[in-house]
């Protein structure tokens, strides 16, 4: 599949990129991003993995920029592939974690462009790339959390993306990085009774998805050009969009 990435190598070239992406939530909040960071080239020399056990609702259409009315009823996850067949075509290699055994069988190793998880992440999942967790709760993301904080050095790069209405936070961060790590754990990973209490989306809007999306993208960008001083600077990034 590959495509002429001519025009943007400089600023982001998919050869550069030698770990696999986990977006964990196929939401709103990670719909965008996956499809801006696969249109880069995420997929030519990695895999993208997509996490999520929810079914795609008629609500979720004003702010899943890239989903397909006609996907309503299915898993988010297939929306997900769908969106990226219509973009791609159909010969990307996609295959869900079940069967990810017999696809290396069947394609003599070759690997997968895309791999679908419809399920939740738990304390006891093997992460291995850069995850992006775009998930609806406190509770989620402490899941999450633990699963990476077992082998912190499988993960290079988290980001976290979160919303309430049109108030939002990005943190991004080396969970290796021993200070940003307690502070993460000690500061940012309160509990959901802290929290804002409003569900995943509410009186959230398609631009908000949009805005992570892009910087998920360019975080992606930064990090495959070794730009980790930028990145430390975006340790943790709050937006009101009122």
């Amino acid at each position: 599949m590959l495509q002429n990435y001519s025009d943007q190598t400089k600023i982001f070239n998919p050869k550069d990129l030698r770990h696999d992406i986990h977006f964990i939530g196929a939401g709103g909040a990670n719909n965008s991003a996956i499809m801006q960071v696969a249109t880069m080239g995420a997929m030519e020399y990695s895999t993208l993995h997509i996490w999520d056990p929810d079914i795609l609702e008629s609500h979720n259409m004003t702010t899943e920029l890239s989903y397909s009315n006609r996907m309503v009823g299915c898993h988010k996850v297939d929306a997900a592939v769908d969106a990226l067949r219509y973009k791609f075509g159909h010969c990307l290699g996609i295959t869900d974690a079940a069967n990810l055994e017999l696809y290396s069988r069947v394609t003599k190793n070759m690997r997968p462009n895309v791999v679908l998880h419809p399920e939740y992440v738990t304390a006891d999942t093997n992460l291995l790339g850069i995850v992006v967790t775009g998930v609806d709760s406190m509770a989620a993301r402490k899941e999450i959390w633990q699963a990476i904080k077992r082998r912190p050095w499988h993960v290079p790069l988290l980001i976290d993306l979160r919303s309430a209405g049109l108030t939002t936070l990005i943190i991004t961060f080396n969970p290796s990085d021993a200070q940003a790590a307690e502070t993460y754990e000690n500061t940012l990973l309160y509990s959901d009774e802290e929290s804002m209490q409003l569900e995943c989306g509410a009186r959230n809007v398609c631009f908000i998805s949009a805005y992570f999306g892009s910087e998920v993208a360019h975080r992606i960008s930064l990090f495959t050009r070794g730009k980790m001083a930028e990145l430390s600077e975006m340790f943790v990034v709050p937006r009101n969009f009122s």
